[in-house]
């Protein structure tokens, strides 16, 4: 029994595209999609899974070929402190975003929310 709820939920998991509530009454931006996708955790998402929903999946879905990391291929990237992988809150200490090829670096959300 427990396999088959494993199974449906990796399956339900593919065509997942996490979103954001951001500009919603009490969400922040910038913190509405870490809540989700700890929720996909919680509820017993694998992390590949979870991070694929913020990240391939809506990618493929909006019909964008990006995502290669390669040699004279547009770069849109995130760096964190340490792997999502090992952890969700990771996610919330980023210290640099490359987008289309330029850099970005990280401000403290706090920060943001005094401006």
């Amino acid at each position: 029994m427990i396999t088959t709820i494993i199974e449906r939920i990796e399956t339900f998991a593919k065509g997942l595209l996490s979103g954001c509530r951001a500009g919603s009454l009490g969400v922040r931006h910038g913190e509405g999609l870490n809540d989700d996708l700890a929720a996909y955790a919680d509820a017993g998402l694998p992390m590949a899974a979870v991070l694929a929903a913020a990240t391939s999946v809506p990618r493929r879905a909006w019909g964008l070929d990006r995502g290669r990391i390669a040699a004279g291929q547009p770069a849109d990237l995130a760096a964190f402190t340490a792997s999502p992988v090992t952890g969700l809150s990771h996610l919330r200490r980023a210290l640099a975003t490359v987008i289309c090829g330029r850099l970005w670096r990280a401000v403290p959300i706090a920060a943001l929310h005094t401006a």
